[in-house]
């Protein structure tokens, strides 16, 4: 799953323990987010976050992100810390999220969470490697 993906990889970069907490309780969202996004707490150095696992979803805008998390935030508080989670993003999604100051995390590449104050990202020759097609529409 991204999201134990996801925490490791904040977990190695950042040298500190991160704790997965039991599964998120997404009765109190609305169908149209608990069935699209998987969500997961996890506590960094006494800082809850919340991974929210958007490797199901084809079709991403950031209006769209930016609506759901507002949602999010509405239903559980606005103080929550989210982090969404990729299996890949392009340069434009990436750029429009760090832009918008959108935390988010693409485990064994990239990871931007201004709360945190740092930004990772990693390049890999995959030149000639098949990777499977993510369609993400702005």
């Amino acid at each position: 799953m991204n999201i134990e993906e996801a925490a490791s990889y904040i977990e190695f970069n950042f040298s500190g323990k991160v704790l997965l907490e039991n599964p998120f309780p997404t009765s109190k969202l609305p169908l149209y987010l608990s069935s699209t996004y998987n969500f997961r707490m996890i506590s960094y150095f006494d800082h809850d976050f919340l991974l929210i696992d958007c490797s199901k979803t084809i079709e991403l805008s950031i209006p769209s992100l930016e609506k759901h998390v507002r949602k999010v935030k509405e239903v559980f508080g606005y103080d929550i810390e989210v982090i969404l989670v990729f299996d890949d993003v392009t340069k434009y999604l990436r750029n429009k999220l760090i832009e918008k100051g959108v935390s988010f995390v693409v485990p064994g590449k990239q990871i931007f969470l201004p709360t945190v104050g740092r930004i990772f990202t990693e390049k890999r020759m995959n030149r000639y490697s098949k990777q499977k097609d993510s369609i993400y529409k702005i």
